[in-house]
C-alpha cells in the first residue's frame, strides 16, 4: 500500500483521532475513551468522544507551549518532531497524573486513563490554563522513551 494511500484510508476510517495516540501506541498509558483498529499492519486509535477529544486538544497545545523552553524548540506548529511530542505526551500525562496524585509518582510510570486524569485535573484546577505546568514541565523533561538498540556488528 502506498503511503498516500494508507494516510487517505487511515483519515477515512478514524474520523476523529485520538490527540494521546502516540502515547497510547507507546503502551505507557491508556484511555477508556480510545479506540484500538488496525489498518495495513499498523495500528491506529480514535477517540469516542468529539468533546473529550477537543479538550485534549487544548491540553496538548498547552502542554507544548509550555514546554517550549525545555524542548529547545522556538516554534510549534501542528505537531513536533515524533521523539519530542512522545515526550510531550507521555510526560505530560504522566506529570498530569503526578501532580493529582503524588503518591503514585515514584511507583506509577503509567497512565491508566488519560481521560479520568485530565477530568480531575480540570475539577481540581478550574481549567487547563490553571494546571500547574512547572510540575507538568518536569515530567516531560525527565520523560525517556525507549532506548535504541545498539548496531549489529
Amino acid at each position: 500500500m502506498e503511503e498516500n494511500e494508507y494516510k487517505s484510508t487511515y483519515n477515512a476510517i478514524n474520523q476523529l483521532r485520538c490527540v494521546f495516540e502516540k502515547a497510547i501506541l507507546s503502551r505507557r498509558c491508556d484511555c477508556a475513551l480510545s479506540n484500538r483498529f488496525y489498518l495495513a499492519d499498523r495500528e491506529g486509535i480514535s477517540c469516542n468522544s468529539a468533546k473529550a477529544q477537543s479538550i485534549c486538544q487544548t491540553l496538548l497545545q498547552q502542554l507544548r507551549k509550555n514546554a517550549m523552553f525545555a524542548l529547545k524548540v522556538t516554534h510549534i506548529g501542528d505537531s513536533l518532531p515524533h521523539a519530542k511530542e512522545i515526550k510531550v505526551q507521555n510526560g505530560g500525562a504522566l506529570g498530569l497524573q503526578h501532580a493529582l496524585y503524588p503518591e503514585m509518582a515514584k511507583k506509577d510510570e503509567y497512565v491508566a486513563d488519560i481521560h479520568a486524569v485530565v477530568t480531575d485535573a480540570l475539577d481540581r484546577y478550574g481549567g487547563i490554563e490553571e494546571l500547574p505546568y512547572p510540575e507538568i514541565i518536569k515530567a516531560i523533561v525527565a520523560f525517556e522513551g525507549r532506548r535504541r538498540r545498539p548496531p549489529n556488528n
